[in-house]
């Protein structure tokens, strides 16, 4: 019979997790917007960007940074796995890639009614003459 992992294994066999954006992306980002824009409409392969080394080893991934930028690029798929990138229109004021904060909210006060702590507001007040359409009839006057 097999033994199950230990949690000290299932703690090393975790996958490393980048902190954040690595510093050279942006460089890599930089780079690849002058080669299209230097290619004109003719665009540039992924293979050439690869083979050139100017944006790494995943060039769709900086393109996703450029359109994050606000830049236009089109998509030309050319065979398996490789695909031609032409630059549309540059952005000339690029968007920052910042990650977005989340505002800081402010507790719901809390009270014994449940309507008031999922809502923030109190019930509204209106008195009802009936218990409601469906039990119309069976109310006596």
């Amino acid at each position: 019979m097999k033994q199950s992992p230990t949690f000290q294994q299932i703690d090393q066999s975790r996958p490393c997790r980048p902190a954040g954006e690595r510093a050279e992306h942006a460089d890599d980002t930089q780079r690849l917007l002058a080669r299209p824009r230097a290619a004109g409409p003719a665009g540039v392969t992924t293979g050439e960007l690869i083979r050139e080394g100017c944006c790494g080893l995943r060039p769709p991934n900086r393109c996703l940074d450029l359109r994050k930028a606000g830049h236009l690029l089109r998509t030309i798929r050319e065979g398996h796995g490789v695909f031609r990138y032409v630059l549309v229109w540059e952005n000339p004021s690029p968007i920052p890639r910042g990650r977005a904060k989340k505002a800081k909210q402010a507790p719901l006060p809390q009270s014994e009614d449940w309507f008031i702590n999922s809502t923030g507001q109190p019930r509204a007040k209106t008195p009802r003459s009936t218990p409601g359409p469906l039990f119309d009839s069976s109310v006596r006057s």
